[in-house]
């Protein structure tokens, strides 16, 4: 048959423990945060090869099980139509989690790859479950004290 929902409560977005696997790879749970306002946003681009989780066919498909999909683009000031997931990491905090973003097409373009972005108020971010290798998490490091720096 098709693939079942996960079940993540009555309500989308309360916040809840880090995703949890059981042996099989199913998800026991998923975190999910609100963004603050002009939160940075690291956009790691370049992601279309991570495996997307079982039983997903997009990304998209896999964030509105546990947040609902905004009308618009999530990037501060930004009115395009939000046709896109972007994968970002934070700007503050030392973790390499990298989360699910839903942009628009502008904005998840080649030239925003490994960019910052600022983000809206009270948009979901919700947590990718394959989380990255040692490569990208120096690329990370090494764009968070830049950021910081310069903050």
């Amino acid at each position: 048959g098709g693939r079942s929902k996960v079940p993540v409560g009555d309500q989308k977005l309360t916040p809840s423990p880090t995703v949890l696997y059981h042996a099989d790879g199913t998800i026991r749970s998923v975190l999910s945060e609100d963004t603050d306002e002009h939160d940075s946003l690291l956009n790691l681009g370049n992601t279309t090869a991570a495996p997307k989780p079982r039983g997903y066919g997009t990304w998209k498909a896999y964030y509105t099980d546990f947040a609902t999909w905004p009308q618009r683009c999530s990037v501060w000031q930004c009115t395009e139509p939000a046709t896109k997931t972007g994968h970002v990491v934070k700007a503050h905090g030392n973790g390499t989690r990298r989360w699910l973003l839903p942009i628009c097409s502008y904005h998840n373009g080649a030239k925003f790859d490994m960019d910052w972005f600022d983000v809206k108020r009270n948009r979901a971010l919700v947590e990718e479950p394959h989380q990255s290798g040692d490569k990208l998490v120096q690329s990370i490091t090494a764009a968070r004290r830049l950021h910081n720096a310069r903050s």
